[in-house]
Protein backbone atom coordinates (compact mmCIF):
# COMPACT_ATOMS: atom_id res chain seq x y z
CA UNK A 1 0.00 0.00 0.00
CA UNK A 2 1.27 3.29 -0.79
CA UNK A 3 0.07 6.24 1.07
CA UNK A 4 1.90 9.34 -0.69
CA UNK A 5 0.15 12.63 0.07
CA UNK A 6 -1.15 14.28 -3.11
CA UNK A 7 -2.38 17.43 -1.33
CA UNK A 8 -0.18 20.48 -1.00
CA UNK A 9 -1.66 21.08 2.09
CA UNK A 10 -1.45 17.38 3.58
CA UNK A 11 2.24 17.85 4.80
CA UNK A 12 2.30 14.79 7.22
CA UNK A 13 0.72 11.36 7.05
CA UNK A 14 -2.28 11.15 8.81
CA UNK A 15 -0.81 8.66 11.38
CA UNK A 16 0.95 11.78 13.02
CA UNK A 17 -0.33 14.60 11.55
CA UNK A 18 -1.90 16.94 14.64
CA UNK A 19 -0.86 20.16 12.30
CA UNK A 20 -4.46 21.08 12.23
CA UNK A 21 -5.79 20.93 15.73
CA UNK A 22 -6.40 24.03 17.45
CA UNK A 23 -4.73 23.08 20.25
CA UNK A 24 -1.20 22.53 18.75
CA UNK A 25 -0.83 24.89 16.36
CA UNK A 26 3.08 24.69 15.06
CA UNK A 27 3.04 20.91 15.66
CA UNK A 28 4.04 19.92 11.82
CA UNK A 29 6.08 22.88 11.52
CA UNK A 30 8.60 21.80 14.63
CA UNK A 31 8.09 18.40 13.73
CA UNK A 32 10.24 19.16 9.96
CA UNK A 33 12.69 21.48 11.68
CA UNK A 34 13.64 18.98 14.18
CA UNK A 35 13.91 15.91 11.71
CA UNK A 36 15.99 18.80 9.36
CA UNK A 37 18.20 19.51 12.18
CA UNK A 38 18.78 15.45 13.23
CA UNK A 39 19.90 14.84 9.62
CA UNK A 40 22.45 18.01 9.69
CA UNK A 41 25.26 15.84 11.58
CA UNK A 42 25.81 11.98 12.64
CA UNK A 43 24.87 10.07 15.45
CA UNK A 44 25.77 6.73 16.63
CA UNK A 45 23.43 4.20 16.61
CA UNK A 46 24.53 3.27 20.23
CA UNK A 47 22.77 6.74 20.95
CA UNK A 48 18.67 7.50 20.19
CA UNK A 49 17.09 10.97 21.37
CA UNK A 50 14.06 11.27 20.48
CA UNK A 51 11.90 15.06 21.01
CA UNK A 52 8.70 14.57 22.32
CA UNK A 53 5.66 16.67 20.95
CA UNK A 54 2.25 16.13 22.66
CA UNK A 55 -0.57 15.27 20.63
CA UNK A 56 -2.81 17.48 22.27
CA UNK A 57 -2.63 19.40 25.62
CA UNK A 58 -5.05 18.42 27.66
CA UNK A 59 -3.64 16.45 30.72
CA UNK A 60 -0.43 18.68 30.22
CA UNK A 61 0.20 22.42 31.18
CA UNK A 62 -0.13 25.07 28.86
CA UNK A 63 3.81 25.00 27.06
CA UNK A 64 5.71 28.03 27.48
CA UNK A 65 6.50 30.77 24.93
CA UNK A 66 7.59 29.23 21.64
CA UNK A 67 8.30 25.69 22.91
CA UNK A 68 5.87 22.98 22.14
CA UNK A 69 7.86 19.66 23.33
CA UNK A 70 7.16 18.58 26.96
CA UNK A 71 10.56 16.56 26.60
CA UNK A 72 13.08 14.06 25.40
CA UNK A 73 13.57 10.33 25.58
CA UNK A 74 17.24 9.08 25.37
CA UNK A 75 18.44 5.57 24.72
CA UNK A 76 21.83 4.66 25.27
CA UNK A 77 23.69 1.24 24.23
CA UNK A 78 26.78 -0.69 24.93
CA UNK A 79 27.65 -3.79 24.40
CA UNK A 80 29.47 -6.30 26.45
CA UNK A 81 32.67 -7.31 26.34
CA UNK A 82 31.43 -11.06 25.26
CA UNK A 83 29.82 -9.45 22.25
CA UNK A 84 26.79 -11.64 23.37
CA UNK A 85 24.65 -8.91 24.83
CA UNK A 86 24.00 -5.15 25.42
CA UNK A 87 23.19 -2.57 28.08
CA UNK A 88 20.82 -0.12 27.74
CA UNK A 89 20.08 2.75 29.71
CA UNK A 90 17.15 4.61 29.12
CA UNK A 91 17.13 8.74 30.63
CA UNK A 92 13.61 10.06 30.68
CA UNK A 93 11.85 13.24 31.92
CA UNK A 94 8.11 15.44 31.85
CA UNK A 95 8.81 18.86 31.60
CA UNK A 96 5.35 19.55 32.83
CA UNK A 97 5.54 17.55 35.57
CA UNK A 98 9.14 17.54 36.69
CA UNK A 99 9.24 13.41 36.74
CA UNK A 100 12.62 12.15 35.63
CA UNK A 101 12.88 8.63 35.17
CA UNK A 102 16.06 6.05 34.45
CA UNK A 103 15.42 2.19 32.71
CA UNK A 104 18.28 -0.06 32.94
CA UNK A 105 18.03 -3.54 31.38
CA UNK A 106 20.11 -5.47 29.12
CA UNK A 107 19.43 -7.27 26.03
CA UNK A 108 20.20 -10.28 23.91
CA UNK A 109 22.49 -9.46 20.08
CA UNK A 110 19.87 -10.99 18.23
CA UNK A 111 17.34 -9.94 16.44
CA UNK A 112 14.77 -9.03 18.64
CA UNK A 113 16.78 -7.44 21.26
CA UNK A 114 15.57 -10.41 23.66
CA UNK A 115 15.09 -8.74 27.48
CA UNK A 116 18.01 -10.63 29.55
CA UNK A 117 19.19 -10.69 33.27
CA UNK A 118 17.74 -8.61 35.75
CA UNK A 119 16.52 -4.45 35.21
CA UNK A 120 15.92 -1.81 37.35
CA UNK A 121 13.73 1.53 37.30
CA UNK A 122 13.91 4.82 39.20
CA UNK A 123 11.57 7.64 38.78
CA UNK A 124 11.66 10.80 40.80
CA UNK A 125 9.42 13.80 40.94
CA UNK A 126 9.52 17.03 42.58
CA UNK A 127 6.67 16.91 44.86
CA UNK A 128 8.55 16.81 47.55
CA UNK A 129 6.37 14.15 49.76
CA UNK A 130 6.72 10.50 50.09
CA UNK A 131 5.70 9.38 46.65
CA UNK A 132 8.77 11.90 45.37
CA UNK A 133 10.81 8.26 44.53
CA UNK A 134 9.47 5.65 42.96
CA UNK A 135 12.15 2.22 42.70
CA UNK A 136 11.52 -1.44 41.13
CA UNK A 137 13.69 -4.06 40.55
CA UNK A 138 12.56 -6.80 38.22
CA UNK A 139 13.33 -10.55 37.00
CA UNK A 140 11.79 -13.51 35.28
CA UNK A 141 11.47 -16.67 37.35
CA UNK A 142 12.32 -19.82 36.26
CA UNK A 143 10.07 -21.39 34.46
CA UNK A 144 6.46 -22.82 36.18
CA UNK A 145 4.92 -26.30 35.67
CA UNK A 146 2.46 -24.59 32.68
CA UNK A 147 6.22 -23.37 31.05
CA UNK A 148 5.72 -19.84 31.76
CA UNK A 149 7.77 -17.24 33.38
CA UNK A 150 6.80 -14.99 35.56
CA UNK A 151 7.81 -11.64 36.38
CA UNK A 152 8.84 -10.78 39.77
CA UNK A 153 8.70 -6.85 40.37
CA UNK A 154 10.19 -5.37 43.52
CA UNK A 155 8.26 -2.17 44.11
CA UNK A 156 9.96 0.33 47.06
CA UNK A 157 10.40 -2.88 48.56
CA UNK A 158 7.40 -5.00 48.27
CA UNK A 159 6.76 -7.78 45.87
CA UNK A 160 4.23 -7.46 43.13
CA UNK A 161 3.08 -10.02 40.43
CA UNK A 162 3.94 -8.01 36.53
CA UNK A 163 2.25 -11.27 34.58
CA UNK A 164 3.62 -14.09 32.92
CA UNK A 165 5.46 -14.64 30.04
CA UNK A 166 4.50 -17.50 27.65
CA UNK A 167 7.92 -17.95 25.83
CA UNK A 168 5.83 -18.78 22.53
CA UNK A 169 7.63 -15.25 21.76
CA UNK A 170 10.45 -13.05 21.58
CA UNK A 171 10.03 -10.93 24.85
CA UNK A 172 11.45 -7.29 24.13
CA UNK A 173 11.13 -3.47 25.69
CA UNK A 174 9.76 -0.70 24.00
CA UNK A 175 13.07 1.23 23.28
CA UNK A 176 14.74 -1.39 21.98
CA UNK A 177 11.58 -1.96 19.59
CA UNK A 178 13.10 1.41 18.10
CA UNK A 179 15.73 -1.25 17.05
CA UNK A 180 14.12 -4.25 16.16
CA UNK A 181 11.38 -2.47 13.72
CA UNK A 182 13.74 -1.45 10.75
CA UNK A 183 15.01 -4.48 10.52
CA UNK A 184 11.36 -6.11 9.96
CA UNK A 185 10.43 -7.68 6.37
CA UNK A 186 7.51 -9.08 7.39
CA UNK A 187 4.27 -9.05 10.11
CA UNK A 188 5.20 -10.71 13.83
CA UNK A 189 4.21 -11.38 17.07
CA UNK A 190 6.01 -10.75 20.33
CA UNK A 191 5.58 -10.34 23.56
CA UNK A 192 6.46 -6.46 25.69
CA UNK A 193 7.73 -5.38 29.22
CA UNK A 194 5.67 -2.12 28.75
CA UNK A 195 8.13 0.51 30.86
CA UNK A 196 9.70 -2.98 32.71
CA UNK A 197 6.38 -3.26 34.44
CA UNK A 198 3.60 -4.48 32.60
CA UNK A 199 4.08 -7.48 30.24
CA UNK A 200 2.09 -7.41 26.77
CA UNK A 201 1.39 -10.31 24.83
CA UNK A 202 0.88 -10.85 22.10
CA UNK A 203 2.35 -7.31 20.26
CA UNK A 204 1.30 -7.92 16.74
CA UNK A 205 3.66 -5.39 14.19
CA UNK A 206 2.24 -5.26 11.03
CA UNK A 207 3.50 -2.91 8.21
CA UNK A 208 1.43 0.07 6.99
CA UNK A 209 3.15 1.03 3.76
CA UNK A 210 5.04 4.15 2.52
CA UNK A 211 4.69 7.50 2.62
CA UNK A 212 6.77 10.18 0.55
CA UNK A 213 6.98 13.35 1.94
CA UNK A 214 5.36 15.47 -0.57
CA UNK A 215 6.62 19.47 -1.51
CA UNK A 216 8.29 21.36 0.04
CA UNK A 217 9.88 18.48 1.97
CA UNK A 218 10.30 16.12 -0.55
CA UNK A 219 13.97 16.02 -0.12
CA UNK A 220 13.16 14.46 3.58
CA UNK A 221 12.78 10.96 0.57
CA UNK A 222 10.57 8.04 1.77
CA UNK A 223 9.11 6.61 4.99
CA UNK A 224 8.61 3.07 5.96
CA UNK A 225 5.37 2.58 8.54
CA UNK A 226 5.08 -0.44 10.81
CA UNK A 227 2.15 -0.50 13.64
CA UNK A 228 2.05 -2.13 16.69
CA UNK A 229 -0.74 -3.16 18.68
CA UNK A 230 -2.24 -5.88 21.06
CA UNK A 231 -4.22 -6.39 24.12
CA UNK A 232 -4.16 -3.26 26.33
CA UNK A 233 -2.04 -1.55 23.91
CA UNK A 234 -3.58 1.81 21.75
CA UNK A 235 -1.61 1.24 17.98
CA UNK A 236 1.57 2.57 17.82
CA UNK A 237 2.76 3.63 14.07
CA UNK A 238 6.88 3.56 13.59
CA UNK A 239 8.30 5.40 10.56
CA UNK A 240 11.43 4.12 9.05
CA UNK A 241 13.42 6.66 7.36
CA UNK A 242 15.66 6.27 4.50
CA UNK A 243 18.92 5.19 6.77
CA UNK A 244 16.71 2.59 8.64
CA UNK A 245 16.11 4.42 11.54
CA UNK A 246 12.76 5.05 13.40
CA UNK A 247 12.30 8.91 12.51
CA UNK A 248 8.80 9.20 13.84
CA UNK A 249 6.89 6.96 16.77
CA UNK A 250 3.27 8.26 17.40
CA UNK A 251 0.99 7.40 19.43
CA UNK A 252 -2.59 8.81 20.90
CA UNK A 253 -1.37 11.37 23.10
CA UNK A 254 2.51 12.07 21.81
CA UNK A 255 5.12 11.71 18.99
CA UNK A 256 8.29 11.15 19.37
CA UNK A 257 10.64 12.97 16.93
CA UNK A 258 14.30 11.85 16.17
CA UNK A 259 16.87 14.58 17.06
CA UNK A 260 20.83 14.51 17.98
CA UNK A 261 21.75 14.33 21.62
CA UNK A 262 23.05 18.23 22.86
CA UNK A 263 26.77 18.11 22.13
CA UNK A 264 27.64 18.56 25.97
CA UNK A 265 25.69 15.89 27.43
CA UNK A 266 27.13 13.43 24.79
CA UNK A 267 31.18 14.59 26.20
CA UNK A 268 29.65 14.74 30.42
CA UNK A 269 27.62 11.61 30.23
CA UNK A 270 28.99 8.09 30.90
CA UNK A 271 28.07 5.30 28.69
CA UNK A 272 25.80 1.79 30.41
CA UNK A 273 28.43 -0.41 30.64
CA UNK A 274 27.49 -4.37 31.24
CA UNK A 275 29.89 -7.13 32.52
CA UNK A 276 27.74 -10.29 31.75
CA UNK A 277 24.32 -10.79 30.40
CA UNK A 278 21.74 -13.91 31.68
CA UNK A 279 20.49 -15.31 28.63
CA UNK A 280 16.36 -16.10 29.42
CA UNK A 281 16.40 -18.61 26.61
CA UNK A 282 18.93 -21.51 26.76
CA UNK A 283 22.00 -20.08 24.02
CA UNK A 284 21.78 -21.41 20.12
CA UNK A 285 18.10 -22.31 20.93
CA UNK A 286 15.33 -20.91 18.69
CA UNK A 287 11.75 -20.01 19.34
CA UNK A 288 9.73 -22.92 19.59
CA UNK A 289 7.98 -23.48 15.86
CA UNK A 290 3.88 -22.58 15.85
CA UNK A 291 1.47 -23.53 13.27
CA UNK A 292 2.34 -19.69 11.50
CA UNK A 293 5.14 -17.90 10.75
CA UNK A 294 3.32 -14.48 11.79
CA UNK A 295 6.64 -13.97 14.40
CA UNK A 296 9.38 -15.62 12.38
CA UNK A 297 12.52 -14.10 13.05
CA UNK A 298 13.45 -11.73 9.77
CA UNK A 299 16.09 -13.13 7.22
CA UNK A 300 17.55 -9.70 6.55
CA UNK A 301 19.83 -8.35 8.90
CA UNK A 302 19.77 -4.79 6.74
CA UNK A 303 19.87 -2.05 9.90
CA UNK A 304 22.20 1.06 8.92
CA UNK A 305 22.48 4.37 11.20
CA UNK A 306 20.62 7.07 10.41
CA UNK A 307 22.56 10.50 10.16
CA UNK A 308 21.34 12.45 12.78
CA UNK A 309 21.98 16.21 14.18
CA UNK A 310 20.71 18.64 16.31
CA UNK A 311 17.11 19.59 17.75
CA UNK A 312 16.68 22.01 20.89
CA UNK A 313 17.57 20.23 23.80
CA UNK A 314 15.17 19.81 26.21
CA UNK A 315 14.52 17.72 29.73
CA UNK A 316 13.40 14.28 28.88
CA UNK A 317 10.03 12.65 29.11
CA UNK A 318 8.94 9.57 30.41
CA UNK A 319 5.95 7.63 29.28
CA UNK A 320 5.98 9.19 25.92
CA UNK A 321 3.77 6.47 24.29
CA UNK A 322 3.18 4.75 27.58
CA UNK A 323 -0.27 3.31 25.74
CA UNK A 324 1.13 2.20 23.15
CA UNK A 325 3.88 -0.76 22.77
CA UNK A 326 6.78 1.90 23.22
CA UNK A 327 7.72 2.83 26.84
Amino acid sequence: MNTTATDPAATLHWSFDQDHSRDQPGFGADLRATLRRYYERPTPAERRVYRVLPNFWSGYQPPPAAELAIGSVEITRAAAASGDCAAYRVTAGNTTSGEQASYAFSAAADRWRSLTGDWQVEVRNDSGDAYRRYAAAGALEPPGADGARRVRLQVNGAALPAGAWSGDRPLTTPWALLEVIPELRESCELALLEELERLREPVRVVPVGEWRWPPPDADLGTLTGWCAHGPGLLPTYYWVDRGGAVAVASGLFQTWVACAPPEEAALTRPAPTSSSCIPINTPGTPYPPTATATWRRPTSTACSAAASPSCAPTAPIRCALRRAPVG
